[in-house]
């Protein structure tokens, strides 16, 4: 039964990996860089982490690494300036 659960599991992030990538495919995080495969700049979704000081994913890195962190899912810049201006 646990294996059905992952997998299914695995199917809706790979969904939702693929649908997100194309969603935001012209969004660039400028400055950013992917602090796991280094892409620089961050294109689409940005995933900063509320625990690590400055460190950011892209979504590739967040899908298959970022299960052990809490992170802001960022998918404008102008989100994030507009979250830092708030607090």
């Amino acid at each position: 039964m646990e294996e059905i659960v992952s997998n299914m599991k695995n199917q809706n992030d790979e969904k939702r990996v693929k649908r997100d990538k194309i969603l935001f495919k012209d969004v660039i995080h400028r400055g950013v860089t992917c602090d796991i495969c280094k892409t620089t700049p961050i294109v689409g979704i940005r995933y900063k982490s509320a625990t690590k000081e400055n460190f950011d994913l892209c979504i590739d890195c967040e899908a298959r690494f970022g299960q052990d962190d809490v992170f802001l899912k960022i998918k404008r810049p102008e989100d994030f300036e507009k979250y830092l201006a708030e607090y």
